[in-house]
């Protein structure tokens, strides 16, 4: 039986605003649930992570805009004041203007006894008070500069000085290109749901995003049939589980060659990299200055040195030996082997490595 994991496509890729909207409509159609019943999921999401990020909390401000942003904002607030923590809803823009979903969510929380407040009034709360504000303004549908009324609002919110929760994205970041054209919400955590927003993993996005927590609703992959961007990223858990039996000589040997003057990075990440996935050994070829940094890095692959900083012509002691025979993978710095002597020594590793292993040209980094 081969081993597999099963990966949801939400855990996969990175998606745009666009993308985003084509697959909340897939959702409501595989979960044949309206988009409201996805609006209360997304509520109880962001509200149970605030509860665990902040388990002190007792009193939080919502600023709330107007579409379903808001309508995540407005029952998350109701979901606050049921459990008991004081909660002041600051409605930006006037409810009576609110449609469809948010305006639904908006009564559920005033039906609950939600305070609602145009303006954020003057709090006096006692010092071991802990407060947060959650950001409900603006969603991904955010394509211009947000209005002044936005813009004093974002400015508000993070000039309390307190932690900030933001649903779905930072109020003023770009849900697709992570760019902030005037002013963006800092947040403390961002909670997204059903897709992972490519704003939030690169440009400016990265920094105002701060921690990050994703849930997929319960949205089955079947409905994620947009194209998306890879998200490359680093979750032990993808990996495929190692025999208990297992050790390093059945794990394979990898050789990581490369290291000019004053560029060890690369092949301090390649090294790094290939006994997070699971090598039972990696050897560092690199040149003596970089030996020390890179074990300090790493802390494990044996560095084996060159001795002459400048051509690379190997010592006798140095040569390559009959012990690297066998399963070995080689990852090859192209810049490190502009050098002459460089060139002459791979040659020379080349009889070494037996059939089928190859040699690997490439620089990770």
């Amino acid at each position: 039986m081969t081993n597999s994991v099963l990966i949801h496509p939400a855990d996969q890729y990175l998606f745009d605003a666009a993308a985003g909207r084509e697959i909340d409509r897939q959702a409501m159609a595989q979960l044949q649930v309206p988009g409201f019943e996805l609006m209360r999921r997304a509520a109880q999401s962001a509200f149970a992570a605030l509860l665990r990020l902040y388990p002190n909390v007792s009193a939080i401000n919502v600023w709330c805009g107007k579409g379903n942003n808001a309508g995540d904002a407005y029952l998350l607030a109701k979901h606050a004041h049921q459990y008991g923590i004081e909660t002041c809803v600051v409605a930006i823009v006037d409810p009576l203007e609110l449609t469809g979903d948010a305006a639904l969510a908006c009564d559920e929380a005033r039906d609950a006894g939600v305070t609602l407040v145009r303006s954020l009034p003057e709090q006096d709360h006692q010092s071991q008070t802990q407060v947060v504000q959650v950001d409900g303004l603006l969603g991904t549908g955010l394509n211009r500069p947000p209005s002044d009324v936005f813009q004093q609002a974002i400015g508000k919110i993070n000039g309390q000085g307190t932690p900030i929760l933001s649903i779905d994205v930072p109020s003023g970041v770009d849900a697709s290109t992570g760019a902030v054209a005037t002013q963006a919400v800092k947040a403390s955590l961002t909670v997204s749901f059903i897709t992972r927003k490519v704003g939030l993993y690169t440009g400016p996005g990265v920094s105002y995003a701060g921690q990050r927590e994703f849930s997929n609703l319960g949205v089955p992959a079947q409905a994620y049939r947009q194209p998306g961007v890879r998200w490359l990223h680093w979750d032990p858990q993808h990996l495929l589980p190692l025999d208990e039996n297992t050790y390093k000589h059945r794990r394979g040997h990898v050789v990581v060659a490369g290291g000019d003057d004053a560029m060890p990075g690369a092949v301090a990440l390649a090294a790094l990299s290939a006994l997070r996935v699971g090598a039972g050994m990696v050897t560092v070829l690199t040149k003596a200055q970089h030996a020390a940094p890179i074990v300090a890095r790493v802390q494990r692959p044996w560095c084996k040195r060159f001795g002459c900083p400048v051509s690379l012509g190997m010592p006798p002691q140095s040569r390559p030996t009959n012990t690297w025979r066998g399963q070995t993978w080689w990852s090859l710095d192209p810049v490190w082997g502009e050098e002459r002597g460089v060139r002459r020594y791979i040659w020379r590793l080349k009889p070494v490595v037996d059939p089928p292993c190859s040699m690997r040209m490439g620089c990770i980094g």
